[in-house]
């Protein structure tokens, strides 16, 4: 929002509208100030607005009083104590303090009074109170666009603020992946889109996110926006549904953008005209935009060349299991599997933090690399099992499996871990964790969801983490956990409907 657009007239109508308790005009809540947070709602900013102007206003009017040596208006008071306040604040050779006095009387006050009430208190005609309720309107549209420019100078200075918290401790064989693909996004002469591909479980939002923070630390940008579909839920019956509050249309992906550009004055507008309004800000400064899962949008077709008029000084950055190669603008990077030492340094790192001291042998490290083939997911669920099962009957298993067949090693990768957990985790996994989110929850959303508590609710839980079916976003304060899209496949296709 342009500070120009903050005039007295505008500042005039919504404390009118404010005070009929009606809906300020929607162009205020554009205002960075008002953030209250990321999922602030319309009326959360409405309230805030009000909050705003109220305070500013009395902390002014404080300030010129306290000069005059005159009490402040903190205290409640009753009708006719403002009004001798007011007559007080008159009396005075101050034109500020007799200015926010006005304003203040006219619009803020807790008990409503009428001009003319208010301009014979103040031993004035009530044309000549007008000009100074008009004066007080110019200082608080000065007041409102200083504190507007504060708040922007600090909403600048996060540039990762819509980053998901990330969901990995560590990641290894993809530091030269990020210096490059953080370069290209960068370079004058880079890929305006840049697609990250690969199979499932082959870390493509981890790396995506890894980038992110990359161009975040830069300085460089404005922004990174940051957009993912939702993930899928089951049925009772084992059907796959689409959550209520899916991300996988055009006008979602565009809500989403306009929502965290702060642009809510956009609400109601068609994605074509939301488009329209956004590309000017995507044109001026430099943002990231990431959209993640691609492949679960309904009509990539329709979506990027919808997109692609966005791009230019901003750049966008995507991950999808379909590889978007035939797309003439964008410019495709497969994540390769993990070398031999990058998966050797993943699983003794996975054993050090269960607590296991003692590496994986190299020899046994050599046949599990054969079976997995350097994924990390597959390594990583593999290396969960072992203590509990000998490595050697783990990797017989897992030899089995035609190695070019993914899904098979991942069938009974899963199918392994589900033989293992005890009725309190299955439970868990099956009915508390289904209808969790990309973002995850917290642990009383899905104990409330298991239907589990107690010491069953603990062991179901203990187990899900040694055994890695659970995800977790690594947050001292607020932990959330969530399932891995992978292990939301299985549990559809073959632990619901086989197992």
């Amino acid at each position: 929002m342009n500070l120009e657009l903050i005039t007295p007239k505008l500042i005039e109508q919504a404390l009118r509208s404010i005070a009929q308790a009606e809906a300020p005009p929607e162009i205020l809540l554009d205002l960075k100030l008002l953030n209250t947070g990321e999922r602030s709602s319309k009326i959360q900013k409405e309230v805030t607005l009000a909050q705003h102007l109220n305070r500013l206003t009395t902390t002014a009017l404080d300030q010129q009083r306290y000069m005059e040596e005159l009490q402040t208006v903190t205290k409640k008071k009753t009708r006719a104590e403002l009004l001798e306040e007011l007559e007080r604040d008159f009396q005075t050779t101050n034109s500020e303090l007799k200015a926010w006095s006005a304003l203040y009387h006219r619009y803020l006050s807790p008990v409503p009074i009428d001009t003319a009430t208010l301009a014979e208190s103040a031993n004035i005609v009530e044309q000549h109170y007008r000009r100074y309720v008009k004066q007080g309107l110019k200082y608080l549209t000065q007041t409102l666009q200083e504190a507007e420019l504060e708040a922007r100078n600090q909403y600048q200075a996060a540039p990762d603020r819509y980053l998901p918290t990330p969901k990995y401790a560590r990641l290894f064989g993809v530091q030269k992946h990020i210096k490059d693909l953080a370069y290209q996004l960068s370079s004058q002469d880079g890929p305006r889109f840049l697609s990250v591909e690969g199979l499932g479980g082959i870390g493509k939002t981890a790396l995506a996110h890894a980038i992110a923070l990359v161009r975040a630390a830069s300085g460089e940008i404005t922004t990174t926006l940051w957009v993912s579909a939702q993930q899928e839920s089951l049925s009772g019956e084992g059907n796959l549904l689409k959550t209520d509050k899916s991300t996988r249309t055009l006008e979602d992906v565009v809500i989403q953008l306009a929502r965290q550009l702060e642009m809510h004055n956009l609400a109601g507008l068609s994605a074509t005209e939301k488009l329209e309004r956004i590309r000017p800000t995507l044109k001026q400064d430099p943002y990231l935009v990431v959209i993640d899962n691609l492949e679960t949008f309904e009509d990539t077709k329709t979506l990027l060349p919808a997109l692609e008029p966005l791009a230019g000084t901003s750049r966008f950055l995507l991950t999808s299991r379909h590889t978007l190669q035939h797309i003439p603008y964008v410019y495709t990077f497969t994540v390769p599997e993990l070398s031999f030492d990058d998966s050797y340094a993943l699983v003794n790192n996975e054993l050090q933090r269960r607590g296991y001291t003692d590496m994986l042998p190299e020899d046994l490290m050599h046949q599990l690399y054969q079976a997995t083939g350097g994924l990390p997911l597959a390594l990583k669920l593999a290396t969960a099992q072992i203590g509990r099962l000998p490595a050697a009957e783990i990797l017989a298993g897992l030899q089995d499996t035609d190695r070019e067949k993914t899904n098979n090693m991942y069938t009974y990768i899963y199918r392994r871990s589900w033989q293992m957990l005890n009725n309190a985790a299955k439970q868990l996994l099956v009915y508390g964790m289904l209808l969790v989110g990309p973002e995850g929850e917290n642990l009383d959303f899905i104990r409330g969801m298991s239907g589990l508590s107690g010491a069953d609710f603990e062991s179901g839980l203990g187990q899900l983490l040694e055994y890695s079916l659970l995800e977790t976003n690594h947050s001292l304060e607020c932990p959330h956990y969530y399932l891995h899209r992978m292990t939301i496949t299985f549990l559809q296709t073959d632990i619901l409907k086989r197992w």
